[in-house]
């Protein structure tokens, strides 16, 4: 929960763990706002996952709720 500082108010923020997988499985999905190079790259040629992407999405949503914007931004903006 996030607390909105003009109001003092708490606003719920939900998580999609839909594309979840397992260390070493195979990468089918990814938030692209939130996901690794790394990622990406292991994805397109059928590699395992890794601890570290977890910790890259993990700062990703920190700078996002430190920040107030997307870390990779430029792949959503047209």
């Amino acid at each position: 929960m996030l607390a909105d500082l003009k109001s003092g108010k708490l606003r719920a923020k939900l998580s999609d763990l839909g594309s979840v997988t397992r260390v070493g499985e195979k990468v089918v999905h990814a938030t692209p706002c939130y996901a690794p190079g790394d990622q990406v790259i292991s994805g397109l040629k059928g590699l395992g996952s890794h601890e570290s992407m977890d910790v890259y999405a993990f700062g990703a949503t920190i700078y996002e709720m430190l920040t107030g914007k997307m870390l990779n931004f430029s792949i959503t903006e047209k």
